[in-house]
């Protein structure tokens, strides 16, 4: 990462949350917050998301001090979209001594809630 922040991201998995004998209701539980930058989609990228019949929307590069980003999580930007996560791949920054994530991300059609944790709102 260069030290340029485009914002923060939420992490997050999908969880029932009813209670027992309820019908199900599914809500977006957060795990971790990350700063992160948007990079860009190359074509070769987008080719192969279109040959998985799958929809590249954005791309975004977290510092991750433990590996919490695993593919079938979910990402919530700070602006309220919600994205899953198609794909995840670690590397490492040597001109800033950094380890990063880079997360592939498919905008949802359907939005979650989103269930707050320790007093978030």
């Amino acid at each position: 990462m260069n030290g340029r922040h485009d914002g923060i991201v939420y992490l997050a998995e999908l969880k029932n949350t009813a209670d027992a004998g309820d019908m199900p209701h599914d809500r977006l539980q957060y795990i971790s917050r990350h700063w992160y930058e948007e990079r860009m989609i190359g074509l070769t990228r987008q080719y192969a998301a279109k040959g998985a019949r799958e929809r590249i929307d954005m791309i975004i590069r977290i510092r991750e001090f433990k590996p919490a980003a695993r593919i079938g999580l979910f990402a919530i930007l700070g602006n309220g979209d919600q994205f899953r996560i198609l794909n995840v791949s670690r590397g490492y920054d040597d001109e800033h001594g950094l380890k990063f994530t880079e997360l592939t991300l498919e905008r949802l059609d359907k939005l979650y809630d989103i269930q707050y944790n320790h007093g978030e709102s």
